[in-house]
Formats: C-alpha cells, sequence, structure tokens
C-alpha cells in the first residue's frame, strides 16, 4: 500500500486516474476562509497569485506563452529583471483573492472526483479530524485498506495541531464577508459533493 499526499493536486485527478486506475481518492479539505487565510501566508500561493496577475496584464494564458514584448510591457512591481523576493512576498495581495482561489480549486477538484466511481473516493474535512482524530483516521485507514494501528491512531491524534482553526474569525467583520463571499462558491461544491 502507497499512500502519496499533495497539495494542489486535484487537477492530477483524471492523470492519477489513468496510470492508476485501482487507485482511491481522498479529498482533504479545510474551511475556506481559513484555508484561504492560511495560503495568503503561503510563499508558493502567493507566487501562484503573482503569475495569474502576470498573465492576465501580459495577455497570455500560460507563462511559457510569454513574449519578450509582453514580458518588456509589464510594470517593475510585477517582475523585475532579477528576482527579488520582496515580489512575492511583501507584495499587497488582497485576502478575498485567495478566497477565490480556494474556492476555484476546490469545485474543479469536486468535479474531478465526481468522474471517480464513487467507492473510490471519500472526503475528509480537516475540522472533522481535528474534532474526532481516532474516529476519522480510523475511517481514512479503513477507506485505503490498512488496519488502523493503535500505535499509528495514538501518534497521528498526537500530531494534530488545532491553533489555527477559526483563525478567519478574528478578521475585521467586514473582511471576513468579502472573504466568505468569495469561498462560497466552493463550499456549496464541498456541500455537493460525497464520496
Amino acid at each position: 500500500m502507497v499512500v502519496e499526499r499533495s497539495g494542489y493536486s486535484t487537477e492530477r485527478v483524471p492523470l492519477l486516474r489513468r496510470v492508476f486506475p485501482q487507485a482511491r481518492f481522498v479529498h482533504l479539505f479545510r474551511d475556506g476562509p481559513d484555508c484561504a487565510l492560511s495560503m495568503s501566508r503561503h510563499t508558493g500561493y502567493r507566487l501562484i497569485l503573482l503569475l495569474r496577475e502576470i498573465l492576465a496584464r501580459a495577455g497570455a494564458e500560460r507563462h511559457g506563452e510569454l513574449t519578450q514584448d509582453q514580458i518588456r510591457s509589464l510594470p517593475p512591481e510585477l517582475l523585475a529583471d532579477r528576482f527579488d523576493p520582496a515580489l512575492v512576498l511583501d507584495r499587497d495581495l488582497p485576502l478575498p483573492r485567495f478566497g477565490a482561489l480556494w474556492s476555484e480549486l476546490v469545485a474543479r477538484g469536486v468535479d474531478h472526483l465526481s468522474e471517480v466511481p464513487a467507492p473510490m473516493w471519500t472526503m475528509l474535512a480537516y475540522e472533522d479530524l481535528l474534532d474526532e482524530p481516532r474516529k476519522e483516521l480510523t475511517r481514512l485507514a479503513e477507506f485505503i485498506g490498512v488496519e488502523p494501528l493503535p500505535q499509528w491512531l495514538e501518534a497521528g491524534s498526537a500530531r494534530i495541531d488545532g491553533s489555527h482553526r477559526g483563525a478567519s474569525l478574528r478578521l475585521p467583520t467586514a473582511e471576513l464577508a468579502a472573504l466568505r463571499e468569495c469561498c462560497a462558491p466552493g463550499a456549496r461544491a464541498l456541500a455537493g459533493g460525497e464520496g
């Protein structure tokens, strides 16, 4: 039994199904506003939004399609001659954009998983894992076809850190409302997804 976990990988579901037709899929997800807030602090997701802004301003669909003229037309605050980490780390990226990205990824992921036969996939909410770690880890182990060993359940339960749960609730009311609005399409997709 091999278990592989990757974030930002639901786009690969069709490919993985072709390559591994007997594979089972677990869609692990987190509350939209909390996840978007976490994404806003993650270099990789910040870079994704920056790249999307570059492509939108240049009028290109993929970074490999950018012409030299398009690159020269970009303002230096988007793309400098030399990479400056501040372009990614210090750039003001509005939180609702991360909520929209979360929604997009979740909705596309649920859509891809809807093509997988129901017995071959399941969903696992991060918040359920926080609430009942032993129960959810047991369910996960049984789904993937392994025995939920007591020492694994104990170690797994001990590693779960719920300190960031509800982090978005500390945002100002208007900012949280805007973030929730951007996360609503993803939440609706999750509510309709079953496995």
